[in-house]
């Protein structure tokens, strides 16, 4: 989700000499004009922008929102990891440089290739609601990155039959720790759009892209996806990358059982942390259940006590809901991982069959660890194989 921002607000944290670079990588050679001295830096920096040509002032804000979506603590991280990577060390450069905005603005300035890099990744991170298959065919991160162009002809082709638009598709591929993202870029259907050129109000057609995410871990054989369209098409994407990318024409499972919530109707089931992580807490804050026989009966209990699964069960006793007459199919449970106030806590919702809210952050990647530590991610339907 894009963060709120405002040119003013974000000038307030910026270091002049920072701005003055940053102005000059835009093109804004002149001599810039002399501060009242009524004025704030942010209120000089703004008029200043302000009083260039439109061309200019899109250019400035655009970046400026670049840097602005990674000017907080899990985006300065991000960067240090993608420069260790490219053996640089970003945590030395930036470990005088006052707060996250001026870390940031400092890495677009002196590393554009790892800060574009780092924020594709850093977006990627931080979808949620994806769709995952597991026990699939296991290639190399290279063998994965030289399938992108297949993958972008392929979703090109079944864009075109299918919808009627996707008549061009461009793949980026990015390899980062334990996973390879491949991000596609199928045309859209064209669109008219109201601009401003000067001081007349025009209309214009254009086309633009939508996305289709890929995330595929190597070692686990196992796949995410993000993209719109329910899970008929869900299920056809994942094909389109088990063909064209692991090359296997095995057809997908289209319900495969990535989760099993059932397992916490068990009194024996204990969702304890591993003393590694320091947990402070772990509690079950809703559970969802479906009537096996017929209907569409539902019914969802919420709480919010410490305790782990035993709250939780035990008000499912008090209301008389059994393992003999539902299914689980949502569990909403929160981690409290080591940080001040809501610092460090997350809150997986898993849906079963096959969705999860987690995203591939660093602090997700811990919590999702337990979905195999307490059995509620299912062994792969069928045995990984190596090329």
């Amino acid at each position: 989700m894009a963060r709120q921002y405002k040119l003013k607000s974000f000038l307030r944290y910026l270091d002049d000499a920072l701005i003055r670079e940053y102005l000059k990588t835009k093109g804004i050679h002149r001599e810039l004009p002399a501060k009242d001295d009524k004025e704030t830096p942010a209120d000089y920096w703004e008029r200043l922008i302000r009083a260039l040509p439109q061309k200019e002032v899109d250019a400035i804000e655009a970046g400026f929102q670049e840097v602005s979506e990674m000017a907080m603590e899990s985006g300065i991280l991000s960067l240090t990891r993608m420069g260790r990577d490219h053996d640089i060390d970003i945590t030395g450069e930036i470990k005088d440089v006052e707060n996250p905005h001026n870390q940031a603005l400092h890495c677009y300035l002196k590393h554009p290739e790892i800060f574009e890099e780092t924020a594709t990744l850093h977006r990627i991170e931080e979808l949620r609601s994806k769709k995952e298959r597991t026990g699939l065919r296991s290639k190399t991160a290279k063998q994965v990155i030289n399938r992108k162009d297949a993958l972008a002809e392929a979703l090109r082709q079944f864009f075109t039959e299918q919808d009627g638009r996707g008549l061009h598709c461009h793949v980026d591929a990015y390899s980062f720790s334990n996973r390879v993202c491949l991000v596609a870029h199928p045309e859209d259907y064209a669109q008219t759009d109201l601009h401003y050129e000067g001081e007349q109000l025009r209309r214009a057609s254009r086309r633009p892209c939508f996305e289709v995410v890929f995330i595929y871990y190597p070692d686990a054989g196992r796949l995410e996806l993000w993209a719109k369209g329910g899970r008929d098409r869900e299920k056809e994407l994942m094909d389109i990358f088990n063909h064209q990318v692991l090359e296997d024409e095995t057809p997908l499972d289209p319900m495969q059982k990535v989760y099993d919530l059932n397992r916490l109707f068990d009194e024996n089931v204990v969702l304890a942390g591993q003393l590694e992580d320091q947990i402070e807490d772990i509690r079950v804050k809703l559970l969802r259940f479906d009537f096996k026989f017929g209907g569409r009966q539902r019914i969802t209990l919420e709480m919010d006590q410490e305790g782990g699964l035993k709250p939780m069960q035990e008000l499912m006793k008090h209301k008389g809901i059994n393992a003999e007459y539902y299914n689980i199919t949502q569990a909403r449970i929160h981690i409290k991982f080591p940080g001040k106030g809501k610092k460090g806590g997350v809150t997986m919702q898993i849906t079963a069959p096959d969705k999860c809210n987690l995203n591939s952050s660093p602090l997700h990647l811990k919590a999702e660890k337990y979905l195999k530590l307490w059995n509620l991610e299912n062994n792969p339907a069928r045995e990984a194989q190596t090329v």
